[in-house]
């Protein structure tokens, strides 16, 4: 599944069973880069988020909401569960990474380095 049809899944309600979310191709010439995150898919807040190395954040879930983490820099594992289970799955999130969490999704980034993300 490509970035699009991962964003538009999200919007349609369609969770995708792989959290990393795929990013599409920057668009690159002489005055930079730009790098689409979120592409038709309505939003409610966009926050950017400071943490320390060794610390963790959430361990939580939403019923309704859900989001995207966006690594700017630093670097986290991110565990992620379903409500009614105790069994986890493990992501290592790098920079310039993205991963989606749906409802009901219990989740836990510990943070490897001080990271930066949205």
């Amino acid at each position: 599944m490509n970035h699009k049809e991962y964003t538009e899944a999200v919007e349609r309600k369609e969770y995708p069973n792989d959290p990393q979310c795929p990013l599409g191709s920057k668009f690159i010439n002489d005055a930079g880069e730009i790098q689409n995150l979120i592409e038709k898919c309505s939003l409610n807040s966009v926050a950017i988020i400071t943490s320390k190395k060794g610390s963790q954040r959430s361990n939580h879930w939403h019923k309704q909401g859900d989001h995207f983490l966006y690594c700017i820099s630093g670097s986290f594992i991110y565990y992620e569960r379903d409500i009614d289970s105790e069994e986890s799955q493990m992501y290592t999130i790098k920079q310039g990474m993205m991963i989606y969490t749906p409802p009901n999704k219990v989740h836990l980034p510990v943070f490897l380095e001080d990271p930066v993300f949205l």
